[in-house]
């Protein structure tokens, strides 16, 4: 078990964890990506006063494949997480964060369940959409929605 601190308060741990049978160690330039990724959530964990959980950080291609991931996602490259706040719901904290002064690339209020959160350096756009279920595939809409 090894507890190596992305920041103050994410560990490399927490950020590749998966319930995927893939391997999902990501490599020295992830691990970067991953150290500038964390030092922006922390901006995050300062605005809500709270930890955070997350759910999904760096995905390699095996795992993001297999979490229905898109083929391009930030998670491939440690750019996204995708997280909770207790006493928040995922509207709540995009709202905030999407009115807070936090740089960011995407920012998604998913299925109302969780928060995807994306930095890339030179590519932040502060877009916020919502995904909400549609017959085959998620239908994402700009904004945060209820």
């Amino acid at each position: 078990f090894n507890m190596i601190n992305l920041s103050k308060h994410f560990t490399l741990d927490e950020l590749i964890a998966t319930n995927s049978i893939y391997d999902n160690t990501p490599n020295e330039h992830i691990i970067e990506n991953l150290k500038r990724t964390c030092a922006e959530m922390e901006k995050v964990r300062e605005l809500f006063d709270k930890p955070i959980t997350v759910t999904s950080g760096f995905r390699s291609s095996m795992v993001n494949n297999s979490a229905g991931g898109a083929k391009n996602s930030d998670h491939l490259y440690g750019f996204a997480v995708d997280f909770k706040i207790e006493g928040f719901t995922p509207y709540e904290i995009v709202e905030k964060i999407a009115e807070s002064d936090i740089e960011f690339k995407q920012l998604l209020n998913e299925f109302q369940r969780w928060v995807h959160i994306s930095f890339e350096p030179g590519k932040n756009r502060k877009e916020v959409l919502t995904s909400s279920t549609g017959k085959v595939k998620p239908v994402w809409t700009a904004g945060n929605h209820k």
